[in-house]
């Protein structure tokens, strides 16, 4: 397989979950964002892109993790489909994608990504203001645990972890400790800090 990639992209999320996994990978850097080769590879030039065994190009990193994991159900990172803790694993899952990544993205934009004149100042602390209630929910649910679903890290895990890595550079997380200290874990992972040692997740 190989695996299309830019650092401190969602293509992080998957070479974390492709890591625990084992699952040798061919890890070659995309084009420049906006160029023809970039959208040969994704319809709208996005990253991560997987080109699986078959020659097949698959796109969109949760979908791409949860793929990965069902194919080696031996490895336990994500439950079995149809069962209970799969249903209560993806959950969580969409939560996180749903409700806390918009709005991590959306201040991103306005304070770093967009050029100045195009940003809007206001949508930063209402952004804020909106993340702050998915991730007390967050918070209430990783207390004490290691893991969200189960007692080992699963894809949820990782993509969570990811997530508030990117969360915690913005400075969201100064009122859940919690969420600091379950990060925190799970980027002490020997296959987290192998690859997040010069770049860290998003």
């Amino acid at each position: 397989m190989k695996l299309y990639w830019r650092p401190q992209t969602r293509a992080s999320r998957v070479e974390w979950v492709l890591a625990e996994l084992e699952e040798p990978v061919e890890r070659i850097l995309a084009p420049e964002s906006g160029s023809p080769e970039r959208l040969r590879l994704h319809p709208l030039g996005r990253v991560p892109v997987l080109e699986d065994d078959t020659g097949t190009l698959r796109f969109e990193s949760v979908a791409l993790c949860t793929w990965l994991a069902d194919r080696h159900p031996e490895r336990g990172l994500i439950p079995a489909p149809g069962s209970p803790e799969r249903a209560t694993h993806d959950q969580w899952l969409m939560l996180a994608v749903t409700e806390v990544e918009p709005l991590l993205d959306l201040i991103c934009l306005h304070t770093e990504e967009l050029p100045p004149a195009e940003r809007n100042a206001a949508v930063v602390p209402w952004a804020a203001g909106r993340l702050a209630a998915p991730l007390a929910v967050l918070e209430r649910a990783v207390e004490g645990r290691a893991a969200l679903v189960g007692d080992r890290p699963q894809v949820v895990d990782l993509v969570l972890a990811a997530m508030l890595a990117w969360a915690g550079r913005q400075g969201h997380l100064e009122g859940f400790p919690a969420l600091r200290t379950y990060r925190d874990r799970l980027l002490q992972r020997p296959t987290a800090r192998r690859l997040f040692a010069e770049a860290p997740p998003c």
